[in-house]
């Protein structure tokens, strides 16, 4: 098990690395980014990674895709690499660990009935979006509640 873990954090960490590599040098360059709203949304990235890098290159790790986007984003607004691998060593670590796990806990509950396993992954997957879900409903929800509206007041001319 530690060098199934050891070999996954390091082949994560080096593909998060090439992906740094490649948003630095192509999408860096600018060549990509001439659309306006293709800009805007480039520089909104590099404020987010400034203001939360380590939350952002950590937790998309686990997202489908958005491992990819965050470190070619990343090494395109040049987030400063050092700390681009301090957290993609501890989303690396931290993923091999937790994918490791799950597949041995998986085999060794689920060994002699592996359709009963699909199923109950299946249904993890349901039940963690979800609940997802609907605290994010819940959460816009309560914001609209909070917004105040100002209704239109007529204005009276001057004596």
């Amino acid at each position: 098990m530690v060098g199934l873990i050891a070999a996954a954090a390091v082949g994560a960490f080096l593909g998060d690395t090439v992906s740094y590599g490649l948003g630095r040098h192509a999408l860096g360059s600018g060549r990509f980014l001439r659309a306006r709203a293709l800009r805007a949304a480039h520089d909104w990235a590099g404020r987010t990674l400034q203001s939360r890098g380590g939350t952002v290159l950590v937790v998309s790790r686990y997202i489908p895709g958005g491992r990819t986007a965050a470190t070619l984003v990343a090494g395109s607004v040049r987030y400063p690499i050092q700390r681009f691998w301090f957290f993609t060593a501890i989303a690396a670590v931290s993923w091999a660990l937790y994918s490791t796990g799950t597949g041995y806990l998986g085999g060794r509950i689920f060994h002699d009935h592996p359709y009963q396993g699909i199923l109950a992954g299946l249904a993890l997957a349901f039940g963690l979006t979800l609940a997802i879900e609907g605290v994010r409903y819940l959460v816009n929800r309560r914001a609209a509640k909070k917004a105040v509206t100002v209704p239109d007041m007529p204005v009276s001319p001057r004596p």
